[in-house]
């Protein structure tokens, strides 16, 4: 039975094994730069992964490591016909296109000693949901290739976490049994396993920066901590049957704590507006399952368009927020997207430009400045504790006027209806 004793013990004796860790990397900050990774610049999308698996992946590739990532991903896979490919030939094709005009993220073709190839088709889905019969299209795609040249496939699905398979809608349950000899869930932490392989065995220093960067990048979006704070609380957790308890306890219950969390923004933005006297409109569809869900503030005086803030991914991760229509209907004057780039500038968003017929402008929040609106949530607590105590309102409320205020005056000075 957990009481508050026990559940004192286990966060104290935590929190004072994760200060020592943190207090060793501050000592040491000038040789280790803890801090420092080359993909907080990049802030990779699902594009950017794949092109970096696909490089890594191809024996020609600029890394100049001819075949050895290649042969420890295929490792990973337990081919029965592992030592008859032939890898050096192998060719690796980025969104290979299919007869229904969708892109497979990743299409492998090696060749074997006897002349029957492998396939290998691999969807990066870390952060984004499956679309109607996409892993099914692409399934079909490349079995019907083989009709075509001959040889055996697999499917690779790469979602962010163990266990995680694509949607009904996107590979049906009969269809995917049906391949199970085919098919495979390949989580980002085996990803993560697979890439630190690929840095002990790289000879080339300045790639082995990378691949040490992107193994941390993995750790950190995918799992929120590094490999050493995952093994101190895991020492932690199974150090009596008490901690462990309390730890299960708090697993099942952290989502449910965003949830009421999001609620707790959506009441303290109502009282925000009214405490300003604000002529705002609050309209309240987000939800923490979804991405794409968003809230949104507008006037009266507004007719077609409102200041949004939304999630691309689920989770409240790739957080942004800019100029939505709230109607529908086709765009009636398509100009205006080339106005509101020259007044606001180019869009931010997962193609790398946010100025569409829904979205015309549009950013990701950032992680830095004096008062940050955070881009990932889901393992930052920063965002989760500014919305307990206030302040994320607070902010929130401030970027709404000031787009506003800019709105107002592209309004003004274009004539431009809103």
């Amino acid at each position: 039975m957990i009481n508050a004793d026990s559940i004192s013990t286990f966060f104290l004796g935590t929190t004072a094994h994760l200060k020592s860790y943190k207090e060793f990397l501050e000592l040491n900050a000038a040789e280790l730069a803890p801090e420092f990774n080359s993909f907080n610049f990049i802030r990779p999308n699902e594009n950017t992964l794949s092109d970096i698996i696909a490089v890594m992946l191809d024996p020609n590739g600029e890394h100049a490591q001819k075949t050895t990532f290649l042969r420890l991903f295929l490792e990973k896979l337990n081919l029965d016909n592992f030592k008859n490919l032939e890898l050096e030939t192998a060719k690796v094709e980025r969104e290979h296109s299919t007869e229904t005009n969708r892109r497979i993220d990743i299409l492998i073709r090696l060749e074997t000693k006897d002349k029957n190839p492998l396939w290998i088709g691999i969807e990066n889905k870390p952060w984004a949901q499956g679309q109607d019969k996409q892993v099914y299209d692409y399934i079909k795609h490349i079995e019907n290739r083989i009709g075509r040249h001959g040889g055996t496939f697999k499917f690779i699905y790469i979602p962010a976490n163990e266990g995680e398979n694509p949607e009904e809608w996107s590979l049906p349950k009969n269809i995917k049994d049906q391949y199970e000899n085919q098919y495979m869930s390949l989580s980002y932490e085996e990803v993560k396993k697979w890439v630190a392989k690929c840095q002990l065995n790289c000879r080339a220093e300045r790639l082995r920066s990378f691949l040490l960067d992107f193994e941390r990048y993995i750790e950190k979006e995918f799992y929120g901590g590094t490999e050493m704070e995952k093994k101190i609380i895991e020492k932690q957790v199974l150090s009596s049957f008490d901690n462990f308890e309390v730890a299960l306890l708090v697993s099942n219950s952290i989502i449910d704590i965003k949830k009421d969390l999001l609620e707790k923004l959506k009441k303290d933005l109502e009282e925000e507006r009214q405490k300003r006297k604000l002529d705002l409109n609050l309209e309240w569809k987000l939800s923490y399952d979804e991405k794409w869900t968003h809230f949104s503030f507008s006037n009266k005086c507004w007719k077609k368009y409102c200041i949004a803030f939304e999630p691309d991914k689920k989770s409240m991760n790739e957080f942004g927020y800019g100029i939505m229509r709230n109607i529908e209907g086709k765009l009636d004057n398509k100009d205006i997207i080339e106005t509101i780039i020259r007044y606001f500038g180019e869009g931010e968003g997962d193609d790398g430009g946010a100025n569409s017929e829904w979205w015309l402008w549009a950013k990701y929040a950032q992680d830095d400045g004096d008062k940050p609106l955070y881009r990932s949530w889901e393992n930052d607590p920063k965002p989760w504790m500014e919305i307990q105590n206030g302040e994320m309102a607070k902010k929130i409320i401030d970027v709404t006027l000031k787009l506003m205020e800019r709105l107002e005056t592209f309004h003004t000075e274009t004539g431009i209806e809103i």
